[in-house]
């Protein structure tokens, strides 16, 4: 159960607060992950917007944000490929952008966020790719480019881990 917005398109369930709370209360870098998890969901609006969708419901819950779109009409599975992946690569980006402005920690915070969110699970970005690649409908180019995505996330982390792992926190 959830708090609902104006006409019932935002939705906070009580796991949120509670997870917030223990985060708190734990020492952990929750302004960190907070922006991170901001940066991440920035990205699929962005996205989103980009292919013509809106906010349908957005529901904020223990393991992050779902937004549900609206369309005037379906987008293309490509599109829904694309909107999918802005999520993690606004982190990947924002994480490569930290570690090289020095904030190794805020790096971290964004690879892991963007790596979580491609774990092939359900209801996580992951997840929703590993289904949309069964979609015959998707052309190569979103076949390749969810491959080139994998390899890429790995690549980060790597690079990302190396360059945290050498440098003074």
């Amino acid at each position: 159960m959830g708090a609902a917005g104006p006409a019932g398109r935002t939705a906070v369930s009580f796991w949120f607060f509670a997870l917030t709370a223990a985060g708190v209360l734990a020492g952990q870098d929750l302004c960190s992950l907070l922006l991170g998890a901001a940066i991440h969901e920035a990205g699929h609006l962005a996205a989103l917007f980009g292919f013509g969708g809106r906010i349908g419901k957005f529901r904020l819950g223990a393991f992050g944000a779902e937004i549900l779109p609206r369309y005037a009409e379906p987008p293309g599975a490509l599109a829904e490929l694309l909107i999918l992946l802005a999520g993690p690569a606004a982190g990947l980006a924002a994480g490569a952008a930290a570690l090289l402005g020095g904030f190794p920690r805020f790096a971290a915070v964004n690879l892991a966020l963007s790596c979580f969110n491609l774990l092939p699970l359900p209801g996580l970005d992951g997840g929703s790719v590993l289904a949309l690649l069964r979609d015959p409908d998707l052309p190569a180019v979103g076949r390749l480019l969810a491959a080139a995505t994998a390899v890429a996330v790995v690549t980060a982390a790597t690079l990302v881990w190396t360059g945290i792992s050498c440098a003074p926190i």
